[in-house]
């Protein structure tokens, strides 16, 4: 629900200072499996309500991925075994 409020409010600033909201990617962290289907509706239903749409999901990395998040380690070098990782070389987000 924070997440969600947040968003509205990110939203409103930009549009508030008329800056284009449309180049916005907006990213699910931490996103339901596949087999979560109740999940995944409600992600749905929250971008639908947020007029937006969720172009990225993320996996949840577990425990390592967390660590290492603390620790300020990049998720790439982390484990190349974990799906956040190979998701996130996958669009991107990770140079070696």
């Amino acid at each position: 629900m924070r997440s969600a409020q947040n968003t509205m409010r990110f939203k409103r600033a930009l549009q508030s200072e008329e800056l284009p909201i449309e180049k916005l990617r907006y990213v699910m962290n931490r996103a339901p499996k596949f087999t979560d289907l109740s999940g995944k509706s409600r992600i749905k239903r929250m971008a639908e309500s947020l007029d937006i749409s969720i172009d990225l999901q993320l996996p949840d990395g577990g425990k390592p991925i967390t660590q290492g998040a603390d620790h300020g380690i990049a998720v790439g070098h982390i484990s190349t075994q974990k799906p956040a990782a190979s998701r996130n070389r996958q669009t991107g987000g990770f140079h070696p």
